[in-house]
């Protein structure tokens, strides 16, 4: 068993977050709002080895500060936490230092650039980076509104996939390609066009087909708009996929 990985949340528009383990060591990706609290459920926040962002939506981001507040009051870490993020959400996480700095606290100045290692991802170039040890991430561009990350993991034998917020498209299969296990968005049953490539997103049995065509083992869709959708979902995504197939919960955890 090389990853195992823990639904923290996943719910589009609302929040998302997962909890990535590889042998010990333990990395965040994305932090919507309550994921701070959802992760202190499942581990001490203290070790925290580090954290992915796919993109700058709230629902995926929005409690970076929260968490950053956790990890420097009262005692600050000792060293700062990595944290990737494409390049473009630096403004963004430099206008929350701005906003939520606590002057009057010298170790909560600036947050997230006092707590965190502020690391980009060139989704221009993807190329594989050196996360932790023998674990290997490489991000590519996914399509959506902004600038979104689809992420592989990999530690040379068993590989994990992110689609991250994204509509159909070659670099998310790519991502995905003979993957142990492949995190999908799923977010609607039916779309329109302006829904999918416009803004970015995926049905679920787009979801199907695209790890199909990937070939991963396991596919786990999540984000999506409406819960109780997941067993039509489900359904749907089985047209295309025969492979093994769930729709993430909250606290779902699964193995590879």
């Amino acid at each position: 068993m090389s990853f195992t990985l823990t639904v923290l949340t996943c719910e589009a528009g609302r929040t998302s977050g997962y909890l990535l383990r590889h042998h010990g060591r333990s990395i965040l990706i994305d932090c919507g709002p309550g994921v701070t609290d959802a992760l202190q459920q499942h581990i001490p926040l203290d070790q925290l080895d580090a954290v992915v962002v796919t993109h700058s939506h709230a629902d995926h981001c929005l409690d970076l500060t929260g968490l950053a507040y956790a990890l420097c009051f009262p005692t600050p870490r000792d060293t700062p936490v990595p944290l990737w993020v494409p390049a473009e959400m630096t403004t963004l996480l430099t206008a929350l230092d701005d906003q939520f700095g606590v002057p009057s606290l010298e170790a909560m100045r600036r947050p997230i650039h006092q707590t965190f290692q502020v690391n980009t991802l060139d989704l221009a170039t993807p190329t594989g980076i050196d996360l932790l040890g023998d674990l290997n991430l490489t991000a590519r561009p996914a399509l959506h509104a902004v600038p979104s990350a689809a992420l592989r993991f990999t530690d040379g034998d068993t590989a994990v996939a992110f689609s991250s917020d994204t509509g159909p498209t070659d670099t998310v299969t790519a991502t995905a390609e003979n993957t142990d296990l492949f995190i999908c968005e799923a977010t609607y049953l039916h779309a329109t066009d302006a829904e999918l490539t416009g803004h970015g997103h995926l049905t679920a049995q787009l979801a199907g087909q695209i790890a199909d065509r990937a070939a991963t083992r396991q596919l786990v869709l999540t984000h999506l708009a409406r819960p109780a959708n997941a067993p039509q979902a489900g359904a749907d995504a089985a047209r295309s996929y025969t492979g093994k197939l769930d729709v993430a919960t909250r606290g779902a955890r699964y193995t590879t």
